[in-house]
């Protein structure tokens, strides 16, 4: 059966990034993938196609080579867009920034595919309607990785992102207060002034490996901050806290549980 309907697949699509991979996986088209980005490593399926590198530098040749009728990128891969329709291959540019983008993406996706978007679109909304609020309007910090050393630069989630939106949706605010859009680097003295009330670190243990879980918990506690004070240092590790794909679901559901707890 597998062999048949790989055969028989009307496309032979290639996804640039994990978001894209893990959601047209989801709708049900893992059989017309035939090449992903670096990182795409769920389902686990994803892991075993033909590599075509990062986000930054894809590898342009090795996508040629696998004949793809479709590229799907993220909406700031303009330059490769480029290329790729230079050689008489479609793309599709997909925006993952927001919650809305991401439905929006997948109901993009679904449509050119011919795929059923329903499902993972209303698992996304009743996540949302669903979704644990705090009462006190708490200010939120996400971390991205967990450091041996604060010092470093810190890079937290800013505004105008889908940790953003589920902030908000869960009850709470960001605490950072600039302007910056996308995910600014903080030093240490920085989130001090910014004193969150509740500190969520995302810990990949594929890339945070030199420090543990709890050794991250206890570093970010000596901090004369809100959170350290009143114990709302959070260290969250699911792969999908990263991955704005259907399985935001998920990720709404995390950081809301712990958001609510203040």
């Amino acid at each position: 059966f597998f062999l048949i309907t790989t055969l028989w697949s009307s496309e032979r699509i290639i996804t640039l990034s994990p978001s894209l991979t893990e959601i047209v996986f989801a709708l049900g088209h893992e059989n017309e993938v035939v090449g992903v980005s670096d990182y795409s490593v769920y389902p686990g399926a994803a892991s075993r196609l033909p590599k075509v590198g990062g986000y930054s530098q894809p590898n342009l040749e090795k996508i040629i080579s696998l004949n793809p009728s479709l590229v799907l990128t993220q909406s700031y891969q303009t330059t490769l867009r480029a290329q790729l329709e230079h050689f008489g291959i479609e793309t599709l540019s997909l925006e993952l920034v927001r919650l809305e983008d991401i439905k929006k993406a997948i109901s993009t996706i679904a449509l050119r595919i011919n795929a059923d978007k329903n499902i993972l679109v209303q698992t996304i909304n009743h996540a949302e309607q669903t979704a644990k609020k705090s009462e006190n309007d708490p200010s939120v910090l996400i971390v991205f990785g967990g450091k041996a050393d604060l010092r470093d630069g810190i890079y937290i989630a800013g505004h105008k992102l889908f940790f953003d939106d589920i902030i908000t949706l869960c009850g709470g605010h960001n605490a950072f207060t600039s302007n910056f859009i996308g995910q600014p680097s903080l030093t240490m003295e920085g989130v001090i002034a910014l004193n969150p009330q509740i500190i969520i670190v995302l810990y990949s243990p594929l890339t945070d490996s030199a420090i543990s879980q709890e050794n991250v918990k206890k570093l970010w506690s000596t901090l004369p901050v809100s959170a350290a004070e009143n114990q709302k240092i959070y260290v969250l590790d699911a792969s999908h806290m990263h991955i704005p794909s259907h399985r935001v679901a998920n990720t709404i559901q995390d950081l809301c549980e712990v958001i609510s707890l203040d």
